[in-house]
C-alpha cells in the first residue's frame, strides 16, 4: 500500500508533464508552419524581383556556349544589316591574317577587328549599325558582336582556311 501513496502523485506529475509537452510540441509545430509560410512568401517575392531585374536587362545578340552563336535577335540583326555578306567580303581581305590561328584566336581576332572599327568603310554602314541598335533596343556593341561572329564564321569557312582545306581533303 505504501507504493500506492506515492504512485498517484507521480502519475499526476507525469500526466501534467505529458500535457505540457504536447502543448509545447503543438506551439512548436505552429511556429514551424508560420515560418514555412514566411519563407514561401519571401521566396515568391525574391522570384518576382529577379523577374523584374531580368526584364530590365537588354536583349543579347549572342548566345553563350562554345562556340559563341547568334541568338534569334542576333540572326535578325545580321539579316537586316546584311552582316553575312559583309563578313564574306571582309574575309577575303583578312584570310591571310588568320591562316595559322586556332579557332579561339580567330574569334578573338574578329572581335578585336570589329571593336577597333577599322572595318567601317563608309558612314552609311555605321549609320545602318546605329539604326539596327536603335530599332532592336541594343547597344552598338551588341551589333558589333553580330559582325564579329559573322566574320569569324566566314573566316573559318573560307575555302582557303587551313581547317576548311584539311576537312575537305578527308
Amino acid at each position: 500500500m505504501d507504493w500506492e501513496n506515492w504512485l498517484t502523485p507521480v502519475l499526476i506529475v507525469a500526466a501534467l508533464a505529458m500535457v505540457g509537452a504536447v502543448f509545447r510540441i503543438g506551439k512548436w509545430v505552429g511556429s514551424i508552419d508560420s515560418l514555412k509560410e514566411t519563407v514561401e512568401t519571401s521566396i515568391m517575392e525574391i522570384k518576382n524581383d529577379i523577374k523584374k531585374i531580368l526584364e530590365r536587362l537588354p536583349p543579347s545578340t549572342i548566345a553563350e556556349g562554345s562556340p559563341l552563336t547568334l541568338t534569334e535577335l542576333g540572326r535578325l540583326v545580321s539579316k537586316e544589316l546584311k552582316a553575312g555578306e559583309w563578313a564574306r567580303e571582309t574575309a577575303n581581305e583578312l584570310i591571310l591574317s588568320v591562316q595559322k590561328k586556332e579557332p579561339y584566336e580567330v574569334q578573338q581576332f574578329c572581335f578585336d577587328y570589329v571593336k577597333e572599327g577599322r572595318f567601317i568603310s563608309s558612314d552609311e554602314f555605321f549609320r545602318e549599325m546605329r539604326k539596327m541598335a536603335y530599332n532592336h533596343a541594343v547597344s552598338i556593341e551588341k551589333v558589333e558582336d553580330v559582325l564579329a561572329i559573322e566574320l569569324r564564321d566566314a573566316l573559318m569557312n573560307h575555302p582557303t582556311h587551313p581547317r576548311k582545306v584539311a576537312s575537305s581533303v578527308l
